[in-house]
Order: structure tokens, then C-alpha cells, then sequence
């Protein structure tokens, strides 16, 4: 084998070495970041199913609203313990007029702070689900088109050498 054939194969290995780190280093960052945003998720989860089971539940009535910077707050009224409250709702609903009636959780130990139940309660969860598994499916399909890729040039480089085998 000739000198020239030499350097250009050991070229083409590190060029081969390279491209190999920046694919994976691509498929890492996006499954490193798939997997923090989805393991966040789940923790919030978790967290909130766990902090929702250990509330109680009862029926608030909506008796006004509180504009604050724009937003109109619901106001309602609620009985926990065998006490009246009435308090802000610390979410707004477009939706909710005077009269409504909304379930409401609350912490036996602090009925005075009302909390969400629903979807709202999971929205923190939610929001880095949705961030988390693009980046997640972004990295397992980079993964995919990079180990396609690979193989092909393999396939090409094992199909140059035999070509330039037969050549000499």
C-alpha cells in the first residue's frame, strides 16, 4: 500500500472518529434534555397526585371576582371543618360566572388556602411533558438516522477498498 493511500485512510479515521463524537454528542444533548424535562415532569406528577390525596375535598361557590392587573380572579365562598371561608382563587377561569359551583381541595391543617384540582393542578407537569418529549423523540430518531448513516458509509467504504483492490 502506498504512502499517500496510507495518510488518506488514516484522514478519512479521524474524520470517521469525529463525526462519530458530533453524532453522538447531538443525540446526547437532545436525550439529556428529553430526559431532564420528562423526569421533572414525572417528579411534578407525582408530587401532585400525592399532595391531591392527602386534601380534602369540598364544593366552592363563586360569589365575585377580584380584578387584579387585568385578571379577574374568582372569589368564593367554601365550608371546610365545620368553618365558613371566603377567599381569591390563586387561578382565573374565563368561564366561571357568579353562582358557579367548583370543586376546591384544600390541606386539612390550612383549610383558609383553597388549591386547584384538575388539569390546573398538573399544568407545571404538563408544560414540561409537552417541552420534554420532542427532544426525547428528536434524540431517538436522530439516533436511528445516525446509525443508518454510519452503516451506509460503511458499506461505501468497504465497497471503495474492494474497487480500488481490483484496480491494482
Amino acid at each position: 500500500m502506498s504512502n499517500s493511500k496510507q495518510k488518506k485512510q488514516k484522514h478519512s479515521l479521524w474524520e470517521s472518529i469525529l463525526l462519530h463524537l458530533g453524532e453522538i454528542m447531538i443525540c446526547g444533548i437532545f436525550g439529556i434534555l428529553g430526559t431532564v424535562f420528562l423526569g421533572v415532569s414525572l417528579v411534578s406528577f407525582v408530587s401532585t397526585f400525592s399532595e391531591q390525596m392527602s386534601m380534602a375535598e369540598t364544593t366552592a361557590t363563586i360569589i365575585g371576582f377580584v380584578d387584579d392587573g387585568g385578571s379577574q380572579y374568582p372569589y368564593v365562598s367554601y365550608e371546610a371543618n365545620g368553618k365558613q371561608y371566603e377567599t381569591r382563587l390563586l387561578y382565573t377561569d374565563s368561564f366561571l360566572k357568579i353562582g358557579d359551583e367548583i370543586p376546591i381541595r384544600y390541606r386539612p391543617d390550612s383549610p383558609h388556602i383553597p388549591r386547584s384540582t384538575g388539569v390546573l393542578a398538573y399544568l407545571f407537569g404538563i408544560v414540561f411533558a409537552i417541552v420534554g418529549l420532542p427532544f426525547a423523540i428528536i434524540a431517538v430518531l436522530l439516533g436511528i438516522f445516525f446509525s443508518k448513516l454510519s452503516k451506509d458509509q460503511q458499506q461505501l467504504a468497504y465497497s471503495d477498498e474492494e474497487d480500488t483492490e481490483t484496480d491494482e
